[in-house]
């Protein structure tokens, strides 16, 4: 039933945004989330399949053998992950054992932030090709200093240059995916979802309550529902109405 769907997303929109917008003390932060989970929460399947129709869309042209760059860049994400995980678990372990650790919200964010572009452009550097086919027995030579003061600085040089001849297609490559992903998945009810949902995550904050945003939202989509999209724009027949199943 669509009017169930509706009102389930600007529930669980409302009360996810309030959640979030008071743990960081932001409305914005609200606002912003409200809208983006009330976006995504209507119809969740049909935005999960529309991932790989759209990554297919927006791929199609670099689909050549002269052209691997675009696969070599998602490796090089995930090799930069691992690396970035792997040192949260060292620097935890660290914490564990002496209490040293102690990093505010904006520490961890600007040196997580930085850690993960030099791991990813250290991946991309590390990426196995015709030119670089030696960079694995660098990697596993097991001399730290030597790895670490020059393989790992000459990798992340190489992979920042790597990066720059490819920024725009990249960019490219990406924006095509969110318009094709955001075309597949275009509804007017996903949007009038988004703004109840936005509506009430930011009540949930001023009243410091994610259960009366949840509501306030879950009210304002089904009123949404029933005049505007039903009686105003007759987007939605007058019989998939939910009052009418009640008459």
């Amino acid at each position: 039933m669509q009017g169930g769907k509706v009102v389930f997303a600007c529930v669980l929109g409302a009360f996810v945004g309030a959640l979030v917008g008071l743990h960081f003390g932001h409305l914005w932060v609200s606002i912003l989330t409200g809208g983006i989970v009330g976006f995504l929460s209507y119809e969740v399947p049909v935005v999960v399949t529309a991932v790989p129709k759209a990554w297919n869309r927006a791929t199609a042209i670099y689909r050549h053998p002269d052209s691997p760059w675009l696969l070599q860049l998602l490796k090089a994400w995930v090799y930069g992950w691992g690396v970035v995980f792997n040192v949260i678990l060292v620097l935890l372990a660290e914490r564990a054992m002496n209490h040293t650790l102690r990093l505010n919200r904006f520490d961890l964010l600007f040196n997580g932030t930085f850690l993960v572009i030099l791991s990813v452009m250290y991946g991309v550097g590390c990426i196995p090709s015709k030119g670089n086919s030696g960079v694995w027995k660098e990697i596993h030579a097991h001399i730290p200093v030597l790895f670490w003061l020059w393989y790992v600085p000459k990798w992340i040089v190489l992979g920042i240059i790597w990066i720059a001849k490819r920024t725009t297609p990249a960019v490219s490559v990406f924006s095509r995916f969110a318009v094709h992903w955001l075309y597949i998945i275009h509804s007017e009810l996903r949007w009038l979802c988004m703004v109840d949902a936005v509506i009430g995550a930011t009540v949930g904050y001023c009243f410091h309550s994610p259960i009366i945003g949840a509501i306030v939202g879950g009210f304002s989509g089904f009123l949404s529902y029933e005049i505007l999209s039903i009686r105003i724009l007759k987007l939605i027949p007058a019989e998939q109405s939910i009052l009418a199943r009640f008459q």
